[in-house]
Parts: C-alpha cells; sequence; structure tokens
C-alpha cells in the first residue's frame, strides 16, 4: 500500500506538471460569416425577389416560445480492478449513459417569462452486467431517473422589484470548486470530481423577492422545498460503509421553510455581497438508534448561516474571496457547534485563452472537542481544502482542455482528486469530449477508500 501511495504521489506530480506545459497553438482563425442585408424599393418586389430566410425570421420572432436541449452520451471505464462495499464488480465499463435535456421558455404579457426544464436519462450498462450484481439503492440513482431542473415564473411588480417563483438555482459563492457561503441549493454529488459545482447545482423551490437601488440590489428568498445533497448511496463504489444508513428529511411544513437574505453591490473593478440564512444543514450527522443496522441513523440539523463574499479585479487579477459563520451545527458526539469557513482565491488572464486558479478554504470549528475526531464524526478542528485549475482554448476556440487538482489538507494528507480532460467542438452543436479522473488515498474518509476508483470518461453531446 505505501509503494501504491508513493507511485500515486509521483504520478500526481507528473501529471500537474505536464498539464501546466505551455502548448502549441494549432490552427486559423474560422472565417466569419458576412451579414445578409435585404430592403425593399419603392415598387412592391415580385415574390420571387423576397429573401426566404427573411421571412422565416419574421415568423420565428412573432413565435412567443423557444425550446432547447441536448442529448448527451457518456462513458466511463474503471481501469484498476475493485469491488464495492457491498461485494458489487466496479471494473471495465460502467457508465452508458443516454440523457436527454430540455429547456421550454415563454414570453408572456406585462414582460413577464416563464421557464420549463428537465431531463430524463436512462444506463443500460446495469442490464449488460447484469442487474442482480447491484444494490436496489444502485438502480434507483444511476439505472434511469427522470428530474425538473429550473422551472420558474419571474416578472417586474414595480420598475424596481422582480419576484421569481419556482425551482431555481441561487449562486452565493464565487469558486468553481469549493463551497464556503454558496449554502442554498444541494448539490448531486454521486459521482464525486467528475464535473464542477456549477453543474452540480440541484434547483429547489424558492419564493425570491429582488429589490433595486443604484448599484446594489436586495433579495429576501423563501424556500419551502427541502433538497439535499445527493450522495453515493449503498453498493456504489464510493460509499465506504458496509452497511446502508437511513437518512432523514424533515417533512415539508411551513415552520420548516428555509429562509435567506443578502444585499449585493456591483462597482467598477469589484462587487461585494452579504448573506444570512436559516437553514438545515445539507450534511447530515449521526444519531445513535441500536435498531439500525450500523447503530446510527443519518439527521439534517436546522443552521444560522451568514457571512459575505466579493471579487476584485485589477488588470489580468481577479482577487476574491467569502466567508462563512455557520452555528447550530450537530455531531455524534457533540451538539450546538459553530465553525468559521474563510476562502481566498486569486485567478490570472493574463495569457491568450488561458487562465489559472487558486482557491484555498480553511474551516475551523471553533469549540472542537476530541471526541468529535472519532467515528462516526471523523472532524477535524481545522480542515483545508485547496484547487488549482488550469483551462486553455486552442485551434481557434474549438479545443477545450481542462486541468483541476484538490487537495485535501495542506500536504494533501487526507486524499486529494486529480481531473484532466478536453473538449472538441467538431460542429457548434456537437461536442466530443474525455478526460481521466485518478484518486489519491488519504488519512481520512471518504478518500481513504477510493484510490482504486480511477476512471477514463467520454462524452458526446449534441445540443438543438
Amino acid at each position: 500500500m505505501a509503494r501504491l501511495h508513493r507511485s500515486r504521489t509521483r504520478t500526481l506530480g507528473l501529471l500537474l506538471s505536464i498539464a501546466y506545459l505551455p502548448l502549441t497553438l494549432v490552427g486559423a482563425q474560422a472565417d466569419e460569416m458576412d451579414d445578409v442585408l435585404g430592403g425593399f424599393d419603392d415598387e412592391e418586389p415580385e415574390i420571387f425577389d423576397a429573401d426566404p430566410s427573411a421571412m422565416v425570421g419574421i415568423e420565428e420572432d412573432q413565435r412567443f416560445w423557444d425550446l432547447d436541449g441536448s442529448y448527451e452520451l457518456s462513458a466511463s471505464i474503471n481501469y484498476l480492478p475493485h469491488d464495492s462495499s457491498s461485494g458489487s464488480d466496479y471494473t471495465g465499463v460502467m457508465r452508458l449513459r443516454n440523457r436527454l435535456n430540455l429547456e421550454l421558455d415563454f414570453e408572456l404579457p406585462r414582460d413577464w417569462e416563464a421557464r420549463i426544464a428537465g431531463y430524463v436519462f436512462g444506463d443500460p450498462i446495469y442490464a449488460i452486467r447484469g442487474r442482480d450484481d447491484y444494490t436496489s439503492q444502485v438502480l434507483n440513482d444511476y439505472q434511469w431517473e427522470v428530474d425538473l431542473g429550473e422551472t420558474y415564473l419571474q416578472g417586474s411588480l414595480l420598475p424596481n422589484v422582480d419576484v421569481k417563483i419556482g425551482r431555481q438555482i441561487v449562486i452565493w459563492g464565487r469558486s468553481d470548486t469549493i463551497r464556503v457561503i454558496d449554502v442554498l441549493n444541494p448539490l448531486d454529488n454521486r459521482e464525486p470530481g467528475r464535473i464542477d459545482i456549477e453543474d452540480l447545482r440541484l434547483a429547489t423551490v424558492m419564493i425570491r423577492g429582488d429589490a433595486y437601488f443604484g448599484p446594489w440590489s436586495v433579495s429576501a428568498i423563501a424556500i419551502p422545498e427541502l433538497r439535499f445533497n445527493r450522495n453515493p448511496p449503498y453498493g456504489s463504489d464510493f460509499y465506504t460503509a458496509p452497511a446502508p444508513i437511513l437518512e432523514t428529511s424533515p417533512r415539508v411544513s411551513a415552520s420548516n421553510t428555509e429562509w435567506a437574505a443578502s444585499v449585493s453591490g456591483i462597482f467598477s473593478g469589484w462587487d461585494i455581497s452579504f448573506h444570512a440564512a436559516r437553514i438545515f444543514d445539507d450534511t447530515p450527522y449521526a444519531v445513535a438508534d441500536a435498531s439500525q443496522p450500523l447503530g446510527i441513523y443519518l439527521e439534517h440539523a436546522r443552521i444560522w448561516v451568514g457571512g459575505a463574499s466579493g471579487n476584485f479585479t485589477r488588470g489580468s487579477w481577479l482577487f476574491k474571496g467569502e466567508f462563512a459563520y455557520l452555528s447550530g451545527l450537530e455531531f455524534f458526539s457533540a451538539s450546538d457547534k459553530s465553525r468559521v469557513d474563510v476562502l481566498l482565491g486569486v485567478e490570472y488572464y493574463g495569457f491568450s485563452d488561458t487562465s489559472l486558479s487558486l482557491d484555498i478554504a480553511n474551516r475551523h470549528i471553533v469549540d472542537f472537542e476530541p471526541g468529535m475526531a472519532l467515528l462516526p464524526d471523523f472532524a477535524q478542528r481545522d480542515s483545508q481544502e485547496i484547487a488549482l485549475r488550469y483551462t486553455a482554448d486552442w485551434m481557434a476556440d474549438t479545443l477545450h482542455t481542462t486541468a483541476l487538482g484538490l487537495l485535501l489538507g495542506w500536504k494533501a494528507q487526507n486524499g486529494a482528486i486529480v481531473r484532466l480532460s478536453v473538449d472538441y467542438d467538431l460542429l457548434d452543436a456537437l461536442v466530443v469530449g474525455g478526460g481521466i479522473l485518478f484518486f489519491f488515498e488519504g488519512e481520512r474518509p471518504p478518500l481513504d477508500a477510493w484510490g482504486s476508483n480511477d476512471r477514463i470518461f467520454m462524452r458526446v453531446k449534441y445540443s438543438f
């Protein structure tokens, strides 16, 4: 195991070094299409002189709805032999997902708008490999799914007051990889490390009002729908416990409605936001119960969150920061704890079609107790997350490369995740891509058990 760890450490350093090597720009700029301009003479034109594309455009402009969507085929290959804690074999091809996304937008009277978005996916890999080899929890989560995404009605009540009702995503954070103050929408964590936070957020029913006063805006939000992070289920190779653990959710009621508010200001070269929320913690805590298989079940605590975030730009540099104070946190061995989370980040855009970023977060439990470090909490007084990202576009912006490293702990002692990916635009609407995902074992859960979960991933996406 030590030899494997040292090999993976050397591999991590080599891959990050390769990802940052300068690449040779290939290809030429794409030819720009000429604009087609049309006009009318004083005399009425013959029907054969009319521009058919202009006629089609007139019809489209009169349409009050617009339908967009995409179809994506995504695959994964786990090239290291390994089983899940339930005994399921996770070696070889483990994903052949077919996903259809649809988004229908409406323009309504008085400048109101509505959107209905959702998706459906199905994965035949479990039928191919044999459903009996996988737990019911895995089949329920990964075999097929239908869900609504952002589905809402929005418009203006007054010249400076907007309202938005329905399933939506509200982004408070500034980092693409680490969450500090971005606490309102839960995440889909069923396949850790594969995609960024922006594609992981789950839309939630909210009632939101925004008022605008010059460069400032004030938001008030009520969240009646209670959704929590979707984590790997029992039987997944990312689920490490030897048996399923029951996770309970508070019932939907007026008293359990979540509340949030923010004040934001946008100015030349910088912006700042202040946030407050009364929500349920997306991360559950363990509660003792002898009737359960492992003697515990999971519950969500009601917590207070307050904080601030901001960006500052100077030349080719972007500096960002987030601060959050959380109170009312619950643990198996301790109650009513507080935590201070701080994130500092910097991005550089001085290279052509290239960006580099570094985000560092520290989470400090204010009144830490030694018992909290033991099973099942595994809490730390101070824990760190460090995200390094490199992105670049090549070949007239048709080839897109990304290298991401996420380290847990100052020396990655709690593990690390590395993702290298590339996407190529075959056509404006057709993208093919792929990459590789590495998991480096650490001293603490969950990465202490993910060392064999490395995988190659691929995708083909057509948008319409």
